[in-house]
């Protein structure tokens, strides 16, 4: 490992770095980037679902749900107020450097189609 570009004191070339964050192809990467997920989504009122890791639940008080499906660097908002989920949506941007991307479309290989009364999942170009 070498010290970055900017950082190298004359003469002290040889000491080793301490990281206080893990990083990427690091074996702790993956551990730290869950637990950092875990804690984000719980500061916006999210819980995770008992029976998939990858799936945060938000339960407003007047019985609104919001439903966030987060699978490494995908994420896809669903709920049954449009407005609460372009709020959660925004606040979960706001934790990390995210896109909006705009509506559903497709989500790890599976095409989404919304009509006015029902949503079709398919696999057909997987």
């Amino acid at each position: 490992m070498e010290q970055p570009k900017g950082f190298k004191i004359h003469g002290q070339e040889q000491k080793v770095l301490r990281l206080c964050r893990a990083i990427y192809s690091l074996k702790q990467a993956a551990l730290a980037w869950w637990k950092e997920l875990l804690t984000s989504m719980c500061k916006i009122d999210f819980e995770r679902s008992q029976s998939n890791a990858g799936i945060f639940i938000h339960k407003a008080k007047n019985g609104d749900i919001v439903i966030a499906i987060i699978y490494v660097n995908d994420s896809g908002f669903i709920g049954n107020n449009a407005t609460l989920v372009k709020e959660k949506k925004k606040a979960f941007m706001g934790i990390g450097e995210c896109h909006d991307l705009g509506e559903l479309k497709e989500f790890l290989g599976i095409t989404i189609r919304c009509s006015s009364c029902k949503i079709i999942l398919d696999q057909k170009n997987a």
